[in-house]
Formats: structure tokens, sequence, C-alpha cells
């Protein structure tokens, strides 16, 4: 809200709001239509995928309210780091899987492979959003906590960065309350 105005600055400052309700994003406002809408088709449950944890809550808590069964593919080392978005999803009644994994034809062809697999998303879409608006960032700023949106918010600008294409500044961000990269005890919340 006119924050360049305050800063009187003439950059342009893209934010992206992520907090203030239950799945911890924004996320849950889309999940709503998708299992109402899936309830209405006469669809009997759904599954989905999640990175660090927000879709799958926000799904996982839609579908509970609407009465349809869940599985949630969770990415692998956000299901071993992030036990607390997992138990989230569990009160939910969603079933939750570490992905890659046993249960599909694919995931054991890539756990035979690489039994470590990640990825990204976020910045995939961001860098189209990007596209789509004719601008590039001077600044990529991501939250640090776990590192999946950090990560992912950064790997194609990243890229950019490393083979010359463009020379995006890249900064994390960490709650001074539990710090993660800049001070405080090296160990695991499990929040």
């Amino acid at each position: 809200y006119n924050l360049e105005k305050a800063l009187d600055t003439p950059a342009k400052i893209y934010y992206k709001f992520e907090g203030n309700n239950p799945s911890g994003s924004h996320k849950l406002n889309s999940a709503i239509a998708q299992a109402y809408y899936a309830k209405e088709q006469g669809l009997t449950s759904l599954t989905t995928e999640t990175g660090a944890g927000q879709w799958g809550t926000a799904l996982a808590e839609a579908c509970s309210y609407f009465g349809l069964p869940l599985t949630v593919f969770m990415v692998k080392v956000s299901y071993e780091q992030k036990p607390f978005r997992k138990a989230v999803m569990q009160t939910f009644d969603a079933d939750v899987i570490p992905s890659p994994s046993t249960t599909t034809e694919v995931g054991r062809k890539i756990l035979a492979e690489n039994p470590n697999t990640t990825g990204s998303l976020i910045g995939l879409e961001s860098k189209k959003a990007m596209e789509i608006l004719g601008e590039y960032p001077d600044v990529v700023i991501g939250c640090a906590g776990g590192g999946s949106n950090l990560g992912g918010l950064i790997a194609p600008f990243m890229q950019d960065k490393l083979t010359g294409k463009a020379n995006p500044r890249i900064v994390a961000v960490e709650p001074a309350s539990c710090p993660s990269l800049t001070r405080g005890k090296y160990a695991y919340d499990y929040c």
C-alpha cells in the first residue's frame, strides 16, 4: 500500500503476503473452491502434492470441511523435516505420504535412481509472472526458514545469475524470533 511512496523510491515493489490463516498462506482461498467444486461434481476423494506443506494443509482443511478424503504426497525432505505440517494435515484426516514414494511406479523408479530428489515450482511461477508484467527483478527476497520457499523462489533467478543472463541480488530474510542463518543454536525446532 504505497510502500514505494513511503520509501520515496522509483522502484516497483511486489509483495506476497502469506499470513493470517491456519494453513499459513493464501492457499486456503483456492483450496476451499477446489474442494467445493470437487464435491459438487460428485468426486469422492482428492489427491494432491505439497512442498513444505502449506498447500497440503490448506486442501486438507477444505476437504475436511466438505467431507472429502484427501491423499497428500509431500516432498520427502519436508515430510521428514516438518512433522508439524504433516500433523496438521493429519489432524484434518489427510493421508500424508512422502514423495517420491514406493506407492507409485514413477516414485519407485525415482527412488531407485536417486533417493534424495528435490524440486522447485514457486520460482518458475514468479519468473513467469514477472515476464508477463514485462519486468525482471533487481532484487529477489525470500523467507529462509526450512529453505524450501527460499530455494524454490531463487532457483530460476540464480540460474540466470550463474549463466550470466542477469545479475539479480538474492536476499534471504529470517524472523528475528527464531533465526536460522545468523545466530542462535543450530537445531531443528519441530515446527
